[in-house]
């Protein structure tokens, strides 16, 4: 059942490591040999053996006991990515079976989705290429992908009886699960995409997706000519209302007229949800759409009605080209590269990590020729005040939109007040509903 944010007749849903190379481009550099090592079928009798041979020799380099605790160019195109079918994950996962008898280190990736339909998905997928290209030589990785809730303790699983000593989980939903086999697994460190999880062996791992979804309002203030923008938004939790936030305040800040239409779909991948809810926005005067949800739904529907819309998660400019502006992108191959280095180099802690555009982590890009020169002009000069720290998304004066006092003049939002952001900010209709 699709929640609208406002009443229908006004209407209509993670510090700081050096950089790397960025993962489109290392996955495009690397494309032959993600390519080769995901096409490979081993029988299930074969990978079990090959496994348990590997397995042998890695746990005394990767197991020993846990310790006690780029910019992408703005008109960079993502290679696309193919997944695994949920019901062929035991059997098909993608790994490298010739190097894992020699590799220091086994290496897991659980996705909630397939890399071929979901940005989210492609940019893990990408930033595994690149890692897979950088210290291919010394890890054997496994990817299980579109793996779904109700699966993912049998996929986590099968990773450690496998002999991942590192185990990356890419959806915020597997974090209760991963806490637990933490404590099950103490010899395996745990990384789960999300906020504010630290203990022993497990960290989280997230991406200041709200500055590019700021670059992103930006260019939608300058776009519509309704003054109503779109946001498709999955659940309501403060990662989701931090966007939509970021979403509004972007707009405002070159065109203070600008308001912001919500439809929610409770849901994280749903595409009849999200195309449905993208025609309530566009039938509710929305001309330029924004999504926070798995799928590419929502872009093709502001195609086919003639609308604008931006990309989630990686450049999804070919799902739907007359309607794509650009893409609120996420790079994660410093990340990847680091972290499997600190545990080669026995130097892996358990501090969460929250980075953002000035450690090349998300971006605005693709950016489309349909661009007025005036909204490219205002999207590169708010980027570039955000990397050189002279943007503060998060200053006062911000009110709610109930004109309840969110900041006052001058402060600046910290983290603890992003974590647990939960209300609009003025300009956004409705009110965030209840239930997280």
């Amino acid at each position: 059942m699709l929640v609208l944010a406002a009443p229908l007749a006004a209407q209509p849903t993670l510090d700081q490591p050096e950089k790397v190379q960025p993962a489109a481009a290392a996955a495009d550099k690397a494309a032959g040999q993600a390519e080769a090592a995901s096409g490979q079928k081993a029988s299930a009798e074969q990978g079990a053996a090959a496994e348990q041979k590997a397995a042998a020799g890695q746990g005394a380099a990767a197991g020993q006991k846990a310790p006690a605790g780029q910019d992408a160019p703005a008109d960079q195109k993502a290679p696309a990515a193919q997944g695994t079918p949920a019901s062929q994950q035991d059997s098909t996962a993608k790994a490298e079976p010739a190097a894992r008898a020699e590799a220091e280190l086994k290496v897991g990736f659980v996705l909630p989705t397939t890399p071929d339909g979901s940005g989210w998905s492609r940019s893990h997928q990408q930033g595994i290429d690149a890692l897979r290209q950088q210290l291919g030589d010394r890890v054997a990785v496994t990817v299980l992908d579109n793996v779904k809730d109700v699966d993912a303790e049998k996929a986590f699983r099968k990773l450690v009886e496998d002999g991942n000593r590192l185990i990356f989980g890419t959806g915020a939903t597997y974090e209760a699960l991963m806490k637990r086999l933490a404590l099950e697994y103490p010899d395996v460190r745990w990384e789960v995409a999300g906020l504010g999880t630290s203990a022993g062996n497990i960290r989280s791992y997230g991406v200041r997706a709200y500055e590019g979804v700021y670059l992103a309002g930006v260019a939608a203030g300058k776009m519509t000519k309704t003054d109503t923008v779109g946001f498709v938004a999955p659940v309501p939790i403060p990662e989701v209302v931090r966007n939509i936030d970021a979403f509004a305040l972007g707009a405002q800040s070159v065109n203070p007229t600008a308001r912001v239409k919500v439809a929610w779909v409770n849901g994280w991948a749903d595409p009849v949800r999200e195309t449905e809810a993208t025609q309530t926005l566009i039938s509710g005067g929305a001309d330029v759409i924004i999504y926070n949800t798995a799928t590419t739904d929502p872009l093709k529907q502001a195609e086919r009605v003639g609308k604008y819309a931006f990309g989630w998660g990686a450049d999804m400019s070919q799902a739907a080209p007359k309607a794509h502006l650009g893409s609120v992108a996420f790079d994660w191959a410093g990340y990847y590269v680091q972290t499997v280095q600190q545990v080669l180099d026995k130097r892996w802690k358990p501090a969460p990590t929250w980075q953002g555009l000035r450690d090349g982590r998300v971006d605005l890009v693709a950016l489309s020729d349909k661009l007025t020169p005036e909204a490219r002009a205002a999207v590169e000069e708010k980027r570039k005040a955000l990397r050189e720290g002279k943007l503060q998304i998060w200053k006062g004066p911000l009110v709610t939109v109930d004109d309840r006092e969110l900041l006052p003049a001058g402060k600046v939002g910290d983290d603890r007040f992003l974590e647990g952001l939960m209300t609009y900010v003025k300009g956004v209709e409705g009110q965030v509903p209840a239930g997280r």
